[in-house]
């Protein structure tokens, strides 16, 4: 958060700074810390420092200071996000042209806003921008109409039916798009593949228009990767579209006409193309493209925001697989503080959850400080889950077995995972040894001990999931330590 608070404050104009400051004039704590901002330029802002500059004067606990800081925090990236005047160059070139047009067609200029706008109809054709096509033929259907140049108007007007199929025809895939996104997410492959079929439907009846089959492309390569089950050359195919189609039509939208809308497209084929690497155990290749990702994401911070639930947690996965556990739990740092400033109690048990998950991996190399404020934090949230009947509650539970196993406490490891949806998880997922090694205790026979450790090692030769992989690397590590006890 820190990070994004100077990289949006670096973003802004100098009129756009003087009238931040200006709002801010009663508040001085606000004003001391874009000071310290400016000073410390391109240098990480430490949280520890600036609550010591701005309340280093105050006898309340640093905890209680460090929440202050957050709450100001918070209300200045509001400041900047949501209240900051826009700018002329908040505008995209295309959105500028139109709205220089229209104040042409406004003030009645209509022979000047006829020349210009049948070169941005032409620009917008040839980007395939088909978000501002209607309007614009629109506004030249009116300007020659105005000076007289009444025989265009039968063209003009199959040339605005043709440009409001196309607008439509593009809001239908981009609604695929997010449906296939929605089925990706809650792992429905043939749900990803309907919609999938169902866009390649529509790019196939645009044939002339290049931008169909990028985002056609885009979106089976982007949705898919994440299912290992889906076909290897399919997934190779829409890859290497996307890249042919974007180095072809430098310029052209993918999924919407945006700002960097090249650099968000190359982002989202980091990710894509680091999960594809995951999925097939190549753990450092995939971090080397999470890296990338990461690094373009952060300079696009004020386009979009980093801080997101799925930016965190796929971070501290990909930096947990590739033994990376510190910068694991740093990151897991960041997302506690992302969601303390959020104020919502279920958040912030959730974030407890994913730092016992990221325990359970890092474990015995890294162990929890506090370990009972984690197991309270992880019964609490599995409380809240069973109230609201929240499908995420055995993957919750799970968490808090193998987590309590660790700690030596056999009877609640025990205890949950007797839970029927708790059995049942470990099974669908290929992880059913956990069943019956979070039962063990130092009491079960050394047999019995030795019999599923040999289980567990001969499955490891055979799998290629990678979770399933980490998850049996994890159970041997148990099953070491009970044999210590």
């Amino acid at each position: 958060m820190n990070n994004e608070l100077r990289m949006r404050f670096e973003q802004m104009g100098a009129a756009e700074k003087a009238d931040l400051r200006k709002r801010l004039r009663d508040s001085p704590k606000s004003l001391a810390l874009l000071d310290w901002i400016q000073k410390k330029g391109s240098k990480p802002l430490n949280t520890v420092e600036i609550v010591d500059l701005l309340y280093g004067n105050d006898d309340a606990p640093f905890a209680t200071r460090r929440n202050r800081f957050f709450k100001l925090r918070a209300e200045l990236l509001r400041l900047m996000s949501n209240e900051a005047p826009a700018s002329p160059g908040s505008l995209l070139p295309l959105e500028e042209n139109l709205l220089h047009c229209r104040q042409l067609v406004a003030g009645k200029q209509y022979g000047n806003a006829d020349h210009q706008l049948r070169s941005l109809i032409a620009e917008c054709r040839r980007l395939n921008v088909f978000e501002l096509l209607p309007e614009a033929i629109l506004l030249l259907l009116q300007c020659t109409q105005s000076i007289n140049h009444l025989h265009e108007t039968p063209a003009l007007l199959e040339q605005l039916t043709e440009a409001r199929h196309l607008l439509d025809a593009l809001r239908q895939m981009q609604g695929q798009n997010r449906l296939s996104y929605y089925h990706s997410i809650h792992n429905h492959v043939s749900g990803v593949n309907e919609c999938i079929e169902q866009m390649r439907r529509i790019m196939l009846k645009h044939p002339h228009w290049p931008r169909f089959r990028l985002l056609y492309h885009f979106t089976a390569f982007n949705n898919r990767v994440a299912h290992p089950s889906q076909n290897s050359r399919n997934v190779q195919h829409h890859h290497k579209q996307v890249k042919l189609l974007s180095a072809e039509f430098p310029g052209m939208p993918c999924m919407n006409y945006e700002k960097n809308g090249a650099a968000l497209l190359q982002q989202y084929l980091y990710n894509g193309e680091a999960i594809w690497l995951f999925h097939r155990g190549k753990i450092n290749e995939s971090y080397a493209k999470f890296k990338q990702y990461w690094e373009l994401q952060e300079r696009m911070a004020g386009t979009r925001s980093t801080h997101t639930d799925s930016y965190f947690n796929n971070r501290i996965a990909i930096e947990t697989a590739a033994g990376l556990f510190k910068e694991a739990l740093k990151t897991a740092g960041a997302y506690m503080e992302f969601l303390n400033n959020q104020q919502n109690q279920e958040r912030k048990l959730m974030g407890i959850a994913t730092l016992a998950n990221l325990y359970t991996y890092a474990w015995p190399r890294l162990k929890a400080p506090d370990p009972d404020f984690v197991l309270r934090g992880l019964n609490r949230y599995a409380q809240l889950l069973e109230k609201t009947k929240n499908q995420s509650l055995a993957q919750i539970q799970a968490t808090q077995a193998i987590f309590a196993f660790q700690q030596a406490n056999w009877k609640l490891a025990q205890k949950v995972v007797a839970l029927p949806h708790v059995k049942q998880l470990f099974d669908s997922t290929g992880l059913g040894n956990y069943n019956t090694l979070l039962c063990m205790t130092p009491d079960t026979p050394r047999t019995e001990i030795k019999k599923l450790r040999q289980q567990i090692e001969k499955e490891q030769f055979s799998e290629h999931i990678p979770v399933v992989t980490f998850s049996n690397e994890r159970a041997l590590r148990m099953i070491a330590f009970l044999q210590q006890h």
